[in-house]
């Protein structure tokens, strides 16, 4: 990037996670640096990202207040000496999901600086922020669904050949995404590309897999990941124990409340497998109000549409046909627990 950064005259510059092993801005261009923390990579992943430009010394940081939520909260102040960073090496799920702990610890281990600004934000500029940060994410997903759906149609065996060869170009993308989504979903219309969330369906998908197979198809599935060292175990038969009944209590066709779920919730919270279901990391605390919660996101991590009634009091799945046509074609695809 130093060529681009002495030819153009850039005001700023954005950069994801897929930059960071990469890039490596060595003259000094920017005056100030400033990172969002969401929870997706490891804290070592996420200074070797801060790294990028190596003139830099000082950044701030925003994080989430909660894992996949999207509201920010003060930044963190870090300054760095010279030549700290070396090398950089993988982390455990926790270490990203609790990047709001742990990277201010992985901060001082190394030797930054590291301070939290007394200021905060107003309610009212927080709203403002919160507003602008939705919309820029409506206007992302919103850009990548009409890419997808105007994306050439190419054979889904290239697809799969594409996804294993190397970095992607955004057309290339978006053609592998557009093939994907017609296999699995049976359409590429605009609910359909959205529903399949750029490839964020297929564990969905697996889910509901897990919900529907025969207790001898789950056992077999588990013996057969048991063996495989490199796998992340699927726990298919814990899946189904424990997320059958929470979702059969959702899909009752009168909606449902805190106490329509409450004792599908109860098997949860003494499971020690759920939280690997692919599904959202919840605090695990015992009230109406994060149980509620944590019902509510599992209805929309498996694809559910989820509105409350007029009443205010019970909440009821819009889409419950829609997951299943998704479902039924995904199965006819020859994908997923067959």
């Amino acid at each position: 990037p130093n060529a681009a950064l002495a030819k153009e005259n850039y005001d700023y510059v954005i950069y994801s996670p897929a930059y960071f092993r990469f890039g490596s801005i060595q003259t000094e261009y920017f005056q100030s640096h400033f990172a969002l923390a969401c929870g997706v990579v490891t804290p070592c992943d996420f200074i070797q990202g801060l790294r990028r430009d190596r003139t830099a010394k000082h950044w701030e940081v925003a994080f989430s207040l909660a894992p996949r939520r999207g509201y920010w909260q003060a930044s963190w102040d870090a300054t760095c000496p010279d030549k700290l960073i070396s090398a950089i090496s993988a982390s455990e799920q926790f270490l990203s999901e609790e990047t709001k702990i742990t990277l201010p610890a992985a901060w001082a281990a190394l030797g930054f600086q590291v301070s939290l600004p007394a200021a905060t934000l107003s309610k009212r500029k927080a709203r403002q922020v919160n507003s602008a940060l939705f919309q820029a994410k409506q206007a992302i997903k919103e850009d990548l669904r009409s890419g997808v759906m105007e994306a050439k149609a190419i054979p889904l065996d290239k697809a799969k050949k594409l996804t294993g060869e190397r970095q992607l170009s955004e057309k290339e993308e978006r053609e592998v995404h557009r093939a994907f989504c017609k296999h699995w979903l049976g359409s590429v219309d605009a609910e359909a590309v959205a529903w399949y969330a750029e490839g964020a369906a297929k564990a969905r998908l697996l889910n509901l897999d897990a919900l529907g197979a025969s207790a001898q198809r789950l056992a077999t599935e588990d013996a057969r990941e048991a063996g495989l060292a490199t796998v992340q175990k699927g726990h298919w038969q814990a899946r189904q124990r424990d997320l059958g009944p929470l979702l059969a209590a959702m899909t009752n066709p009168g909606g449902f409340d805190y106490g329509s779920v409450k004792y599908a919730l109860a098997a949860i919270y003494r499971s020690k497998t759920w939280d690997y279901y692919g599904l959202p990391h919840r605090p695990i605390t015992k009230t109406a109000k994060t149980g509620m919660g944590l019902a509510l996101a599992v209805a929309r991590d498996l694809g559910y549409t989820v509105r409350r009634t007029a009443s205010g009091k019970r909440y009821v799945i819009d889409n419950l046909e829609q997951v299943a046509t998704y479902h039924a074609a995904w199965r006819e695809s020859g994908e997923g627990l067959t």
